[in-house]
């Protein structure tokens, strides 16, 4: 009797473990029938949160499943596509979509879609034409504006800038005739006078924020859409504030450090070589060195293979920048 029971117990075992095997060899289901778009830095919404997770159940590290592709993101993208023969360009098309699936036992298709902001990706079929970054200008406007629209406008470069309203009549009108009915530079808020926004109250914020977008709507006739808290200091009152008001807070993945290195322009180009990724936003400033540096800048990101695109001229475009978190600079 107690023979006849464990050979029974034996055989459940036995079952139960071929059944477990079987389970575990079958190949899995999609995770996500809808089409996947084309992503890249600076993408954000539920397809990266869907890569992201893909990223993390083959035990890579792409950050929190948060869905914004940054920096943790990219280099988990890129460490999968050099392991599985892709072209390791950080861009998730339908090839590295196709391999995340066959490393994942299921299949996800594309639709070729984009989504990073901006970027016009062509054929849906094929990977990204052209390696794209942002150009952004803070701390203007500035006596020499003028002359930086000029030098972008000549490089059929597109930019954001971003105004600090404390010097507004540097806005004058040869600035916007420069400007007016031109879309590919677009005027950020900054804040009034460029306050570090954490240290201050709610109210105080409002007042840095919110009145800096009237007098720059007011000044150039068009909606202020994005926001960049100076230092890249904020919190979460900032982060209500303006989104609250209808704009979208952009950081940077480069800091050119212009700033600090003035005339001296070796250090910023190495620093563009050094940290440039597609999709990157790169920081720089209105600055007179700035601007005399700013053709061997974008001569340089030419030489790399990048292009130039920008944000979207309106929420509806379907995108933003990545608010993703950027170490305060000390001036």
């Amino acid at each position: 009797m107690r023979r006849a029971r464990r050979q029974r117990v034996w055989w459940c075992v036995v079952a139960a473990i071929f059944w477990l095997a079987c389970w575990a060899g079958a190949p899995r289901p999609a995770r996500a029938a809808e089409a996947q778009p084309l992503l890249g830095p600076g993408s954000h919404g539920e397809a990266v949160t869907i890569l992201q997770q893909e990223l993390a159940q083959m035990g890579d590290d792409p950050g929190p499943a948060d869905g914004w592709f940054g920096p943790a993101t990219l280099r988990a993208v890129l460490r999968f596509q050099a392991s599985h023969g892709l072209v390791a360009d950080g861009w998730v098309g339908p090839r590295t979509w196709a391999a995340l699936a066959q490393a994942a036992g299921g299949g996800i298709p594309d639709d070729g879609t984009s989504g990073f902001a901006g970027e016009d990706t062509g054929d849906p079929n094929q990977d990204p034409p052209a390696k794209r970054v942002i150009l952004t200008f803070d701390d203007g406007p500035s006596p020499w504006t003028a002359r930086l629209v000029d030098t972008l406008r000549e490089a059929n470069v597109p930019a954001v800038f971003f105004w600090n309203t404390y010097h507004i009549q540097f806005a004058n009108d040869a600035v916007m005739q420069r400007l007016r009915g031109h879309d590919d530079i677009l005027i950020g808020d900054h804040t009034v006078d460029h306050a570090d926004l954490i240290h201050l109250s709610r109210d105080a914020q409002s007042h840095e924020i919110l009145d800096a977008k009237r007098t720059l709507e007011r000044v150039t006739g068009q909606p202020v859409l994005y926001f960049r808290p100076p230092y890249g200091d904020f919190n979460a009152t900032t982060r209500k504030i303006a989104q609250d008001a209808g704009m979208q807070m952009v950081m940077w993945d480069v800091d050119t450090l212009d700033w600090k290195y003035g005339r001296d322009e070796a250090p910023i180009l190495r620093i563009i070589q050094r940290e440039v990724r597609p999709g990157a936003i790169i920081l720089m400033h209105d600055h007179l060195s700035t601007i005399d540096e700013l053709p061997d800048i974008i001569r340089t990101l030419r030489n790399l293979g990048y292009g130039f695109t920008n944000l979207p001229q309106s929420p509806s475009d379907g995108g933003a920048a990545s608010p993703r978190r950027a170490e305060p600079r000390v001036r």
